[in-house]
C-alpha cells in the first residue's frame, strides 16, 4: 500500500516566505505560459478543484490552478498568534534589518569604505541609535534601550551571497518540480496539498478516499470512523488533509 503513494512533509518541501490564506474557491485560469493537463485531480486545502489544471512558474513561486504551491502560504490561523515582543526590540531588529541591508547593497557595487560611509549616513541620526562606529570589520551600535550590538558586517555580506546562491538553487528546484507534477496529473495521480501537508496519492488509493468521502455524505459512516479509514490509508500526516475536506465536502460532491 505505502509502495501507491509519497507523502511529502512541506519541511521537504523548498519553503521560505509568508503569504495570505489560499483562494476560497476554484481560482481562474492565468493567461501566463506554462503546462496544461485534463487528468488526474488537484485538491487544494481540502477543496476539490476542476480541471484543467494549469501549472506555472511565476518569478520564484511555483503556481498550480493559482495556488501558490511552493513556497507554500502559512496558515492564517498560525501567523495571527500574538508574539511577545517589546516595542525596544522591535525596534532593533528593524534597524540592524535596515543596516545590513544598505551594507550589503552598496557592498556588492561600490566596495567596503563606501558601505561604512552610507551606513553612517543614513543611521547615524536616527533617534533610536545613540552613537555607532567601525572597528574593522565589526559595526558597534548602541541603541536607544542601551543595547549594544556588534554587527560582523563581513558576515552579512558572506551570508547574502549565500542567501543568492541557495535562491537560484531553489527556483531550479521548483521549475523541475512543475514537470513532475506534470507527469503525475498526465498518470491520473492525485496532488493534494494544504498549510502543512503535501500528498501525492495512486489512482487507486484515492478511488477508496473518495469512497470514504461519499459515505460520509450520505451519513453511511460518522466522522471518527471515517478518519480512522482515511489515516489507516494515508497516515497520520494526513490528518490535516482529512480536517480541510470535512470543511469542503461541497466540491467533492460535483464530481
Amino acid at each position: 500500500m505505502w509502495k501507491k503513494l509519497i507523502i511529502v512533509t512541506l519541511g521537504l518541501l523548498v519553503c521560505g516566505m509568508v503569504m495570505g490564506a489560499a483562494p476560497s474557491g476554484p481560482p481562474l485560469l492565468c493567461d501566463g505560459p506554462g503546462n496544461v493537463v485534463d487528468s488526474g485531480v488537484v485538491i487544494a486545502y481540502g477543496e476539490r478543484i476542476a480541471p484543467p489544471f494549469h501549472i506555472w512558474m511565476d518569478a520564484d513561486h511555483l503556481v498550480l490552478n493559482g495556488f501558490v504551491f511552493a513556497p507554500r502560504p502559512v496558515d492564517p490561523r498560525v501567523a495571527a498568534r500574538e508574539i511577545s515582543i517589546s516595542p525596544a526590540q522591535l525596534k532593533r531588529h528593524e534597524l540592524i534589518e535596515a543596516i545590513s541591508e544598505t551594507y550589503v547593497n552598496v557592498y556588492s557595487s561600490r566596495g567596503k569604505q563606501a558601505a561604512q560611509a552610507k551606513v553612517i549616513e543614513t543611521f547615524g541620526g536616527h533617534e533610536f541609535i545613540l552613537s555607532m562606529r567601525f572597528e574593522e570589520e565589526f559595526l558597534v551600535v548602541e541603541f536607544g534601550d542601551r543595547r549594544v550590538e556588534w554587527m560582523d558586517m563581513r558576515s552579512h555580506v558572506e551570508a547574502a551571497k549565500n542567501r543568492e546562491m541557495v535562491h537560484r538553487e531553489i527556483v531550479q528546484a521548483r521549475a523541475a518540480l512543475a514537470g513532475d507534477l506534470t507527469e503525475m496529473l498526465q498518470s491520473g495521480r492525485a496532488i493534494v496539498f494544504g498549510y502543512d501537508y503535501t500528498i501525492y496519492i495512486s489512482v487507486e488509493v484515492f478511488e477508496e478516499l473518495e469512497g470514504i468521502v461519499d459515505a460520509i455524505v450520505r451519513r453511511e459512516a460518522n466522522k471518527e470512523t471515517a478518519e480512522t479509514r482515511w489515516v489507516n490509508l494515508l497516515g497520520n500526516l494526513s490528518r490535516s488533509f482529512f480536517a480541510d475536506v470535512m470543511t469542503h465536502l461541497d466540491s467533492w460532491g460535483m464530481y
